[in-house]
């Protein structure tokens, strides 16, 4: 049975602050008056398929950004049947609990998902560092922890990056071991310099005094131990 797309859909869409319907071409009608409307409100029509339609959800998005998205795929699957907004956002919101699934604000840096168990995945792509200050007020190194003792995990983890005009002096208070994802990462200790480029890994031991450098650039993924090293 094909959908029907009215200006009554398209009028709700824009009332709810929607900027995307999506449609399978195959099985939907949009209706002359419904187009206009769309476009007189900046309103575009996606043609795809609902599964792929679920790529539109972009790295960053908040929980406020991805339930609109949600919500517009299942209005146009209803077509031209009438639905409440609150009630809608209520269903997605019990049922992304349930299923343990948690898209962060933008504040936290990334969009993870976790299971009941406490398994915890994060989408790299997502990752927004943020500048670390504790390397000094004239150095632009970029860092964000992912996994900490609030995750309810001994160990933390994360990523930074820096370029060689940043490289900085560092005391470890913690057992590290570092995971160079690009460029190449210097690490010196005694005045001896150790060498790593993409793939290659570090072991720090507690205690060590190094600096953390680079010849060029380096982005490096980190875990400590333990979590709370700072307290």
């Amino acid at each position: 049975m094909k959908k029907l797309i009215s200006a009554n859909i398209v009028k709700e869409c824009h009332k709810d602050g929607l900027k995307y319907i999506y449609v399978d071409d195959k099985n939907t009608i949009i209706t002359s008056e419904a187009r206009d409307l769309a476009q007189k409100y900046n309103i575009k029509f996606n043609y795809c398929s609902p599964v792929s339609a679920s790529n539109v959800v972009t790295p960053g998005s908040s929980t406020s950004e991805l339930l609109p998205v949600i919500i517009d795929k299942i209005v146009t699957r209803l077509g031209n049947t009438e639905y409440n907004k609150d009630e809608l956002v209520s269903i997605i919101c019990k049922y992304l609990e349930k299923e343990n699934i948690s898209a962060c604000n933008v504040d936290s840096g990334y969009i993870s998902g976790k299971a009941a168990n406490g398994l915890k995945v994060i989408k790299g792509n997502s990752i927004k560092l943020k500048r670390f200050e504790d390397a000094g007020k004239d150095k632009n190194v970029k860092l964000l922890d992912v996994i900490t003792y609030q995750d309810g995990s001994p160990m933390s983890a994360g990523v930074m990056s820096w370029k060689k005009e940043d490289s900085f002096p560092w005391e470890l208070t913690y057992d590290e071991v570092d995971y160079v994802i690009e460029g190449e990462l210097e690490i010196t200790i005694d005045g001896q310099v150790f060498s790593g480029k993409q793939g290659d890994i570090f072991y720090i031991p507690k205690g060590s005094k190094i600096i953390f450098g680079t010849p060029s650039y380096t982005k490096i993924m980190y875990v400590t131990y333990p979590a709370n090293w700072s307290a």
